[in-house]
């Protein structure tokens, strides 16, 4: 007996799936590759495979070997159900562990007190003063604003493409002129007062600042920049931002209007309880509250050398949810600073303390206005001499305060 490799009917199968597809040979003829023409030939020994054989070997055909494909025939010929989908299962963080903290009440003789300022308000009169010495330097630097840009007219690689050119300031050099700087800078001073007559006196303010720091003014070139580059209408806004912010008026420091908060005018560190997470908290020992909510590895310096025994802190707190905030201009915009610790010496004397690294302008602008602040905390005199110190070296920190103390006695001896 001899047959086809294509079976005409599936009464010739024994297979039972052959039969359930009626109308159609046996599978085994027509999966895999494209069918031969029928040629004759002797009757196999074994007519089919078993159905999972068959679904395997249609899987491991050429260009069917794929697991996925094994699936699918096992699941279309044997009617295997699909399985369960694998699904990767995410890392998952777990959630930091928070630490309560929260005002001691045994240590109640820790306790600081700080005024809440909503602004100072310079009472000008018909004379201007200038503190030069609460105004930090203004640092002129291709750091903050590039002074030479290459424009490439294609795309690419730079100086790769049809050509380009280099853009300097060496126009805006040319047509630079001192005393025109000089004017503007006298001019915005005054414009909030409405007092022309101030003028000849804003004027010699500005030209006491705009110089070199080596020649006693507050302009501090890096080396390599060409003076001319102050006529950067960045810097004058940054110069007439801290003129303004240490302006004073001449007739004597009793004409700063400190304007508190008309709510809560007096703020300290009585009934706080908060959580924090637990990696930022430092246990403290002179702080009226449990622990210091730190950001930084120079912080939680600065707290070991705050608790140390042999230093000359009778008192302090980290600045966190205590909301003692000084406001400030950065580039016509208001914003408010908070200082990172504060702290009272065994004078007296409180200390607003600041732990930096590297300082940018927006730092400065800061420090310019922390030492107003602390100015018009002084006249107002409610709450006692305070003082603003930036710490950059925890290591440097101990005897920065021992000289704090004794400079602030000598000045009021």
């Amino acid at each position: 007996m001899r047959s086809t490799a294509f079976l005409s009917s599936a009464a010739c199968c024994p297979h039972s799936l052959c039969r359930e597809r009626r109308g159609h040979g046996c599978l085994r003829g027509y999966i895999g590759a494209a069918p031969a023409p029928p040629v004759s030939r002797p009757f196999p020994a074994k007519l089919a495979l078993t159905p999972a054989e068959l679904a395997d070997t249609a899987a491991d055909s050429r260009g069917n070997r794929s697991p996925v494909l094994r699936i699918a025939f096992r699941h279309a010929f044997l009617r295997a159900p699909l399985p369960a989908p694998r699904l990767a299962i995410p890392f998952v963080t777990p959630p930091p562990e928070y630490q309560n903290v929260h005002t001691v009440a045994e240590r109640h003789h820790l306790r600081i007190r700080f005024p809440r300022l909503v602004q100072v308000v310079p009472d000008i009169q018909d004379k201007l003063d200038i503190d030069l010495d609460a105004i930090e330097p203004i640092r002129v630097t291709p750091r903050f604003d590039p002074t030479e840009t290459y424009i490439e007219l294609d795309l690419g690689v730079p100086h790769a493409g049809i050509g380009g050119q280099t853009q300097d300031r060496s126009r805006a050099y040319q047509n630079f002129r001192i005393q025109r700087l000089l004017f503007r800078v006298a001019t915005g001073l005054i414009a909030p007062y409405k007092k022309p007559w101030l003028f000849p006196q804003a004027l010699g303010i500005a030209e006491q600042v705009i110089r070199p720091v080596s020649d006693g003014g507050k302009i501090k070139y890096e080396q390599g920049v060409d003076p001319r580059e102050i006529c950067n209408l960045r810097y004058l806004t940054v110069i007439r931002e801290r003129l303004s912010a240490a302006l004073r008026p001449g007739e004597g420091p009793e004409r700063f209007l400190p304007a508190l908060d008309e709510y809560q005018p007096i703020g300290s560190t009585d009934g706080l309880n908060f959580n924090s997470p637990k990696d930022k908290c430092v246990p403290a020992i002179k702080s009226h509250l449990s622990h210091a909510v730190v950001d930084s590895g120079l912080e939680r310096k600065i707290c070991a050398v705050l608790d140390a025994a042999d230093t000359n802190v009778e008192a302090w707190v980290k600045n966190h949810r205590l909301y003692l905030e000084i406001p400030y201009l950065y580039f016509g915009n208001t914003f408010r600073y908070r200082s990172d610790f504060v702290v009272r010496l065994t004078s007296g004397l409180t200390v607003l303390l600041e732990g930096k690294g590297d300082p940018n302008e927006e730092d400065d602008a800061e420090a310019t206005a922390a030492r107003r602040w602390v100015q018009a905390v002084n006249t107002w005199g409610g709450l006692g001499t305070w003082t603003h110190h930036i710490c950059y070296d925890a290591t440097s920190l101990k005897g920065d305060l021992l000289r704090l103390m004794q400079a602030i006695a000598v000045s009021e001896s």
